[in-house]
């Protein structure tokens, strides 16, 4: 990939660069694509943490299950952000005369989909083992039609497989992907590559510091008002229950007494131990998104009422997306670990 001496200048003073008093630490691990925005999200949080790209390139996820311990290190790093795929999806073969080898027509790809899914499942594990960081997986961007060693089609099948690895270890995923084709189409380097001009990589660092911005919010929630740790609270505890269904997790939402009213049906923490149990159970388990529109959030005292629409995309490989949408109500308790889910109202809307 294309690395130029002024973009290695800047991740030297990046790296090496301290501040008097970060408040949080961010690693970002990947290839020349967030090499590119880097710059953009170390001016974004200057004074407020510290950001550091991993040395090189990230290239590929074997490089990445090479280097990922040497990566993180000994450093107490509070966010580490993702990605692999453009490297792993490349096409190369000897006998090419394109830069790094690239050629889709007769060449041999680097990690087919399930190596690539199997790769980021162990480095997940591992990344895990390492640090307790929050994680944040960025999908792959956009491939033009001409790229000599990459078929446009791809990234969209590579990311539907990360979003399925993610969801399984309650990963947050940051997807780019619509956007930086966008992005791309107004500030790429050419139509035959993935790169972007200066603009374009500050528009993908946009993208990137606002997604970062909520995820370190939600590592510091002391710094935040009650009602954003409640709103926050919701949206997690679907993405930790709902998606990954992770029976773990139950208790950082919920209270030991929690009910949820579900369309006249009425579960409590054992019936959502079994539903989870069953849904883990299927060879096919759907990537599920959730957004939330927050119609009112009220809090006294040590307890709290919300109302919200809750918007729900389900996928599966090879299907089309399945949209749903519920009217919910819910009442929160604040506890010595914090704000709990008590009971939570589902209604369903149909469209």
């Amino acid at each position: 990939m294309k690395q130029t001496l002024s973009i290695s200048l800047i991740l030297l003073l990046i790296t090496f660069s301290g501040f008097d008093s970060p408040q949080q630490k961010i690693l970002i691990i990947g290839d020349s694509i967030s090499i590119g925005y880097t710059p953009y999200v170390w001016k974004y949080f200057q004074g407020k943490a510290m950001v550091t790209h991993n040395p090189g390139n990230g290239q590929h996820t074997g490089t990445g299950l090479e280097k990922i311990e040497e990566w993180i290190g000994d450093e107490d790093w509070d966010l580490i952000q993702l990605n692999w795929g453009l490297w792993d999806l490349v096409y190369r073969h000897p006998d090419s005369k394109a830069n790094g080898n690239r050629d889709k027509v007769n060449g041999k790809v680097t990690f087919t989909i399930d190596q690539y899914a199997s790769n980021l499942d162990s480095l997940i594990s591992k990344i895990k083992e390492l640090t307790d960081a929050k994680l944040i997986f960025v999908t792959t961007s956009y491939v033009p039609e001409e790229e000599t060693g990459r078929l446009s089609s791809d990234p969209e099948k590579y990311n539907a497989a990360a979003k399925a690895v993610m969801q399984k270890h309650g990963v947050a995923v940051n997807d780019i992907y619509e956007d930086s084709k966008a992005i791309h189409k107004a500030h790429g380097i050419g139509i035959g590559d993935v790169h972007y001009t200066e603009k374009g990589s500050v528009e993908l660092g946009k993208l990137i510091v606002g997604f970062m911005e909520k995820e370190l919010n939600r590592t510091n929630p002391i710094a935040l008002s009650d009602e954003k740790q409640i709103q926050i609270l919701i949206q997690d505890s679907f993405d930790s229950l709902f998606s990954a269904f992770n029976e773990d997790l139950i208790l950082d939402y919920y209270t030991e007494d929690f009910l949820l009213l579900e369309q006249g049906e009425i579960w409590d923490i054992e019936f959502i131990r079994n539903y989870f149990k069953k849904a883990k159970s299927n060879t096919s388990i759907p990537v599920r998104t959730n957004r939330f529109e927050f119609i009112t959030t009220n809090v006294e005292g040590n307890r709290a009422w919300v109302a919200y629409q809750n918007y729900a995309t389900s996928s599966r490989p090879g299907q089309e997306p399945s949209n749903r949408h519920w009217l919910e109500s819910a009442t929160a308790v604040r506890t010595a670990k914090g704000w709990r889910l008590e009971m939570l109202h589902s209604t369903r809307v149909e469209e």
